[in-house]
């Protein structure tokens, strides 16, 4: 027997596509114990799970049954592009939320960071980015311009709101190079990125700017438990390449390289799915498997081929 989805009107508090649990218990193929393991998994809150890194975070998070709940304009969009990229529709049924809406209503941000039917948030992974509009080369625009830091005073405003749940989830996000005051880009790409990219790179200083100001506050004042910030290099749809990713943490604002390193860190591209695989890597380090590997809570860090 299929399993379906639910779908409500996005203006319902209680907006979303989720799995019903009562209707698949009674499937002969849903027992209690993969029920259990449903609800013992945390829930991983996703922001531009549409986006090439932070889909490339989600899939294997569902794949390895983490309960995650995503917030999109169009929810049929993110499960084509989950179902085009092999995802089965069982996985996206039982594992999946999605919330409709947009980031830029608190709402929305409520409901998908404090899910009706799961525990709240444990991470918050957000890889939200303006749309470039290039109809005009000479002066590049960008569709949701102020996104970024929207986003992210909508998470921080939505964790106080419902602060009496004491929840501090950790914060991962995407930022960028070529916004510090260290060069951590090429020559050839600082005029590109200081002239087409100026308006995206303000908005993701912004973006940091208020996640530092947040994790500098008392630990009993802050909403949130931990941070990860990302920069990577110029994105790219490439293929994956694991073996050749390099990544170099710092612990505070502007520090993008690691600890003892006296040069910046400086690369060209790294690919969106090697960005999101890395992402997923800070899922698990969360969960304390880190496998023998370095951990990266706290810092910031960049990452590049």
């Amino acid at each position: 027997m299929d399993v379906h989805t639910r779908t409500l009107d996005s203006s319902n508090s209680a907006s979303i596509y989720r799995l019903d649990l009562v209707y698949i218990l009674g499937l002969q193929q849903f027992s209690v114990t993969t029920a259990q393991h449903i609800m013992n998994k945390p829930t991983l809150a996703f922001f531009g799970a549409t986006g090439g890194c932070t889909i490339a975070c989600l899939i294997p998070a569902l794949r390895d049954g983490y309960n995650c709940v995503a917030l999109a304009r169009t929810p049929k969009k993110l499960t084509d592009m989950l179902t085009a990229r092999g995802v089965p529709q069982a996985t996206i049924t039982t594992h999946l939320t999605i919330i409709e809406g947009s980031t830029t209503d608190l709402n929305a941000v409520i409901r998908t960071l404090f899910p009706a039917n799961l525990p709240p948030a444990s991470m918050i992974l957000s890889g939200v980015g303006g749309v470039p509009d290039l109809s005009n080369p000479l002066s590049p625009k960008f569709i949701g311009k102020t996104i970024c830091q929207d986003t992210v005073r909508n998470i921080l405003s939505a964790l106080r709101e419902m602060n009496t749940s004491n929840v501090k989830p950790v914060l991962v996000a995407i930022s960028t190079t070529g916004i510090t005051k260290e060069r951590d880009i090429p020559l050839a790409m600082v005029p590109f990125y200081k002239w087409v990219l100026k308006v995206p790179h303000a908005d993701k200083e912004v973006m940091e700017r208020l996640i530092f100001e947040e994790m500098a506050k008392p630990a009993q004042q802050r909403v949130l438990g931990d941070f990860a910030m990302i920069r990577p290099s110029f994105l790219t749809t490439g293929q994956s390449q694991p073996s050749k990713v390099r990544a170099l943490k710092g612990k505070g604002e502007g520090q993008n390289t690691a600890v003892g390193v006296a040069c910046p860190f400086v690369g060209y591209t790294i690919c969106r799915d090697d960005v999101g695989e890395f992402m997923y890597g800070l899922v698990r380090e969360m969960e304390g498997d880190m496998s023998g590997k370095e951990g990266y809570l706290g810092s910031v860090i960049s990452i590049s081929h």
